[in-house]
């Protein structure tokens, strides 16, 4: 199920969005500056539509996939 991203309160849209870039970039060694400059890109792509919060009801997760996971085949 896709969650609007609009819908969650700021706090938890970024710890959301922080989880899924710490998964993403496990080995990477990051500044707090660059925790906010993956995070704004990551917000960007959530407001553009190229990205979206996905749960998942069988797993009870939240996670950030691209938006082409659900494109008409």
């Amino acid at each position: 199920m896709i969650i609007p991203w609009q819908q969650l309160e700021p706090d938890t849209l970024n710890s959301v969005i922080k989880e899924y870039i710490l998964e993403k970039l496990e080995d990477y060694q990051m500044e707090s500056a660059d925790m906010q400059q993956w995070t704004d890109q990551v917000k960007r792509q959530l407001a553009s539509g190229d990205a979206v919060i996905e749960w998942s009801e069988a797993n009870e997760t939240v996670t950030i996939v691209e938006s082409s996971k659900y494109a008409a085949d």
